[in-house]
């Protein structure tokens, strides 16, 4: 999860997304080229003036695309952003599409950064090539800017309605409006959802919206924030290369597709290189790269600060870590390329949300992640603190292929409350454990585990929680046991049944002292 100390405030049901918001973009004709307004994209003319002009003539039109051609627009400019350590290149505006075709790059000059040592007291700085978000660099949603919080009764998790405390309070919204809703309305990254009203019922003070409820929040706040959100915005077939591609903030419904994201991270001077995602409603990333180029790799955060409703699918990622948290919600990732390059952390990708799909992708890590033995992982449903548990779960793993060099860590770590892991395939050399469920009542099912000295499956259970289900796995291996179920009598509750597993190689089988009911193997 992020810092708080970061430059942000620059920080089983179904997983279908509903989409039911709409803007500009979805009907705007406006087509502008960005060598209308004098962009040469010759490599050396800095062009940011020019292709900036070209997304604000688009946005004054009531939306449109703009088009890049297929050469290198050099950025050797930049403007400064509300918050003192932030600084950007280009903002694309609501209703706006950019439109790149083979070869179409936004490159970041050196005069397109500013230097930390300008900026008295800065730890660190965004020089970001592309920013989204009417105010990208601070989070507004949950300030005095939104215009004033209003009471709302409990929230009940999968109804597709809040009620307001003062039923009167509904007439301040109407259909359309873009709305925040937080637990708390003081702090900092608070947890939230944020939604479009498509129904108001006065009377009943009752307000309809296109996401279902999330997390039963005891007594929430809402705030109208239409005035403060971008909207409908997409970025296609651009190559963004600089320090900070990109950082969309409070915006919904953005995609960005056919993409490569280059953090240059042979810029130092305590730049920030990885992408800025916060609170991004209805969202989708597909076909892009995210990498680190000239140096070393980095850790990337999909999406936090209450981002839900996201999708990533065929992306190709280079990185030392990969995940999301900070209350995400409805995430699907499928399909997706994840190489990742231990860093000594011993994180790897990480999903920390409600309501998670992780199906199939395949993750390789480029080394050995052997750092905080041994509770490291290349892959894990939950990394958080102990507070933070109680905003995740229904999280599922199906269908991925992991391949894993973990000495001493685990390939498949499971912490959350209630995981599935299902129909994964786990190929590890060295001691890596495959699966490792603690204090978990993950189900762990139908997958397909080939490992070298280490522990086919580890279970390591509390007396307070019940034991994870292990059915119909198919294990081989040289170590010494195929599944471990430290598992000691419990006062109370159920599950931990073991049974119809196929184990091979293994020196011990099946060693389950104080495991509740295992038929077999």
């Amino acid at each position: 999860m992020k810092p708080v100390s970061r430059i942000v405030p620059l920080g089983l049901v179904s997983f279908s997304l509903l989409v039911g918001f709409h803007g500009a973009s979805a009907f705007a004709t406006t087509t502008i080229s960005v060598a209308t307004y004098g962009a040469q994209c010759d490599g050396s003319t800095d062009d940011t003036a020019a292709i900036q002009s070209a997304l604000n003539a688009a946005a004054a039109a009531g939306g449109g695309t703009v088009t890049l051609p297929g050469s290198t627009c050099l950025l050797n400019s930049f403007s400064p952003s509300l918050h003192p350590w932030g600084f950007y290149n280009l903002n694309v505006p609501s209703g706006v599409t950019l439109q790149g075709v083979i070869g179409s790059k936004l490159l970041q000059g050196p005069g397109g950064r500013q230097n930390i040592s300008k900026i008295p007291g800065a730890t660190s700085i965004s020089n970001t090539v592309l920013t989204v978000g009417n105010n990208y660099a601070v989070i507004q949603f949950q300030s005095k800017s939104n215009g004033g919080f209003y009471s709302l009764q409990a929230m009940i998790v999968g109804s597709p309605s809040v009620t307001l405390s003062t039923a009167a309070q509904a007439a301040n919204f109407a259909v359309g409006d873009y709305v925040a809703i937080y637990q708390y309305t003081s702090g900092d990254v608070l947890p939230a959802q944020m939604s479009q009203v498509t129904g108001v019922n006065v009377a009943a003070g009752e307000l309809t919206l296109a996401d279902p409820v999330i997390r039963p929040f005891a007594t929430p706040s809402i705030a109208k924030v239409t005035r403060l959100a971008a909207h409908d915005i997409a970025i296609n077939s651009v190559i963004v290369q600089g320090a900070l591609p990109l950082a969309v903030s409070e915006t919904f419904n953005f995609s960005a597709s056919n993409d490569q994201f280059l953090s240059d991270t042979s810029i130092g001077g305590g730049n920030v290189n990885e992408l800025l995602l916060n609170t991004v409603e209805h969202f989708t990333f597909a076909g892009n790269k995210i990498a680190a180029i000239n140096g070393p790799y980095i850790g990337q955060e999909l999406c936090q600060r209450d981002s839900q409703n996201g999708v990533w699918t065929g992306n190709t990622f280079q990185d030392t870590t990969v995940g999301f948290g900070e209350y995400a919600g409805n995430i699907t990732m499928t399909n997706n390329h994840i190489y990742l390059y231990p860093d000594g952390t011993g994180i790897g990708v990480s999903l920390s949300g409600m309501n998670v799909l992780l199906d199939g992708n395949d993750v390789h890590t480029m080394g050995n992640q052997t750092g905080s033995s041994p509770w490291g992982f290349v892959v894990a449903d939950v990394y958080a603190p102990a507070n933070y548990y109680a905003y995740t779960g229904n999280i599922q793993i199906t269908n991925n292929t992991i391949q894993c060099v973990a000495d001493g860590n685990n390939c498949l770590l499971l912490v959350g409350n209630g995981t599935v892991a299902s129909g994964n395939t786990i190929t590890a050399t060295g001691s890596a454990t495959g699966i490792k469920a603690a204090y978990s009542s993950a189900k762990i099912t139908n997958n397909t585990i080939n490992i070298g000295s280490g522990t086919g499956i580890y279970i390591l259970q509390h007396t307070l929680v019940d034991a994870a289900t292990v059915t119909s796995n198919t294990l081989s291996g040289t170590g010494h046991f195929g599944i471990y179920a430290q598992a000691p009598a419990r006062a109370g509750g159920g599950g931990g049944d073991i049974y119809n597993n196929t184990i091979t190689g293994f020196a011990t089988p099946l060693y389950a002292p104080g495991a509740g009911p295992s038929r077999g193997r």
